[in-house]
């Protein structure tokens, strides 16, 4: 059986070939943070990759605000806590 890799090809591309998972800012204010992700972005990273702690920001709404801070780069979830929310919330 053939596989269609248009999506996974797609996808790499769009993330690029280098990636960053950082918790550097995290103690910073947001607009601090996102000032950051607009330096990294014009750098050239591909995606930035978010963890969220238990009393951290919110990984789907830090997502949030970085996509509207930057215009070209790939954010991600690399960890969402399932004790931050209830269980039946419904995805994003």
């Amino acid at each position: 059986m053939a596989v269609d890799t248009t999506d996974v090809t797609a996808t790499r591309e769009r993330l690029g070939r280098v990636g960053l998972f950082t918790s550097a800012w995290r103690s910073r204010p947001l607009p601090e943070e996102l000032d950051a992700l607009r330096r990294i972005e014009r750098l050239g990273y591909g995606s930035i990759w978010n963890g969220e702690g238990i009393g951290g920001r919110d990984a789907f709404a830090l997502a949030g605000a970085q996509l509207a801070a930057t215009s070209t780069i790939v954010v991600g979830s690399g960890i969402a806590n399932i004790w931050a929310r209830h269980p039946a919330t419904p995805p994003p």
